[in-house]
């Protein structure tokens, strides 16, 4: 899988909405490309803080 390809599914990846094969593909990916795993991170860490904040509110 490719940058571009992760890129279309990461966030059905984060939130757990594609299916085992896929999301190993993508697990592989972002363990090879630090782009890609750092988008991820940023992602996650948005993510959580949406959900505090909404916690919050």
């Amino acid at each position: 899988m490719n940058c571009m390809q992760v890129g279309r599914r990461l966030q059905r990846y984060l939130d757990g909405e594609v299916d085992d094969l896929t999301a190993r593909r993508i697990m592989r990916h972002l363990e090879d490309c630090r782009r890609c795993g750092m988008e991820a991170s940023a992602y996650t860490e948005i993510k959580a803080s949406l959900a505090r904040r909404a916690t919050v509110i």
